[in-house]
C-alpha cells in the first residue's frame, strides 16, 4: 500500500476530488495509483471528461493512464495547459491569464 500523501497544489486537488467522485474512495494521495485503486477504462472516461470540464484543455484518454498517479496526471495536465497557451496568440493569452 502507498503511504498517503496529501495534494500539494491545486491541480492535484481537482484531481484528486475527481477520483474521490468517481472511485467512492475517501482519502486518496498523490502518488496512489489510478488502477490499483480500482480504476478501469470506464471511470478514466468520466474522470478524464470531468478534468476536460475543470481545466478547459483537451485531455486524451490514454493520458490517465500513462499518468497513473495524481502526481504524474497533475504533471501532464499542467504541460497541456502550458502547450495550448504557447499555441494561443499573445493577446489571448494575456487576457487568459488575468494579466
Amino acid at each position: 500500500m502507498t503511504p498517503y500523501t496529501p495534494p500539494t497544489n491545486d491541480t492535484e486537488k481537482i484531481i484528486i476530488e475527481s477520483w474521490q467522485t468517481f472511485l467512492g474512495i475517501e482519502q486518496i494521495g498523490i502518488h496512489d495509483n489510478f488502477l490499483e485503486l480500482g480504476g478501469h477504462s470506464l471511470l478514466a472516461t468520466q474522470i478524464i471528461s470531468r478534468l476536460r470540464q475543470k481545466f478547459r484543455i483537451h485531455l486524451p484518454l490514454a493520458l490517465l493512464l500513462m499518468s497513473p498517479t495524481v502526481a504524474e496526471l497533475a504533471v501532464a495536465i499542467e504541460m497541456t495547459i502550458i502547450e495550448e497557451l504557447e499555441q494561443l496568440p499573445d493577446e489571448l493569452v494575456s487576457s487568459e491569464v488575468g494579466q
